[in-house]
């Protein structure tokens, strides 16, 4: 059985969760398998969603369906796990609702079976 070839990226590195962080646009149209995985800390009980958002014109996002997140005020962490996405841009998002400060978090980005 052969594995695919698969490149991580830092993503997010310390984003701050005391207020929203978006993370950088992706092109994923050469690559429609990807994941992105994220990790916070606890500190200034961050409460908050995030989401990954799709667009085709970098423009204009729509948050895919079913991949909001709670961050509950405490640490966490969670993988998506994305596969024949058919938008051309990606990018993973945090909307903060309350506290946070002094939260960090830091994110991966993989792409599946090629090179970004």
């Amino acid at each position: 059985m052969s594995i695919p070839n698969t490149t991580q990226l830092n993503y997010i590195s310390e984003g701050d969760l005391s207020g929203n962080v978006t993370g950088a646009t992706k092109d994923v149209s050469a690559h429609p398998n990807f994941s992105f995985s994220a990790s916070w800390t606890a500190t200034g009980s961050p409460v908050g969603d995030f989401t990954i958002e799709v667009s085709n014109d970098d423009s204009v996002w729509e948050t895919v369906t079913d991949s909001t997140i709670a961050a509950g005020g405490g640490a966490g962490s969670h993988l998506w796990d994305i596969d024949n996405i058919r938008a051309k841009y990606v990018r993973l998002k945090y909307t903060s609702s309350s506290g946070g400060t002094g939260a960090l978090l830091d994110a991966h980005f993989v792409i599946k079976g090629g090179v970004v």
